[in-house]
């Protein structure tokens, strides 16, 4: 194997490796504060929300809200679906058929 394959890739395990260790190891010895793990809980579903957001509203670096984004109304049905049902199986189900069939279904010509 070639020596330059060989060095990124152990820089490529330090870059992940390191960043990951290093709080473990800093912070285990210590208990954090009730409210930091409070805060903690939340940034997870946080910075999910934020990407699933930004794909969902934003086409070609527009927000758009309507039927000219394909995305918006799926995305609208399976939220619905999410807060009714409370069904992770369910929702992502919703989800992707929604997709699929507003996705493609737009762009189907007529069967007749």
């Amino acid at each position: 194997m070639n020596k330059h394959i060989v060095l990124v890739i152990i820089g490529m395990f330090a870059v992940t490796f390191i960043p990951r260790i290093l709080p473990t190891l800093l912070f285990s010895k210590y208990e954090m504060p009730k409210w930091l793990r409070r805060v903690i809980k939340y940034v997870p579903i946080s910075v999910f929300s934020y990407l699933i957001m930004t794909d969902v509203l934003f086409v070609d670096q527009k927000m758009t809200i309507g039927f000219a984004n394909t995305k918006f109304l799926p995305a609208l049905a399976t939220l619905i679906v999410a807060i009714k049902s409370k069904s992770i199986g369910i929702t992502i189900l919703v989800g992707v058929l929604g997709y699929i069939l507003y996705q493609y279904g737009m762009t189907m010509p007529p069967l007749l």
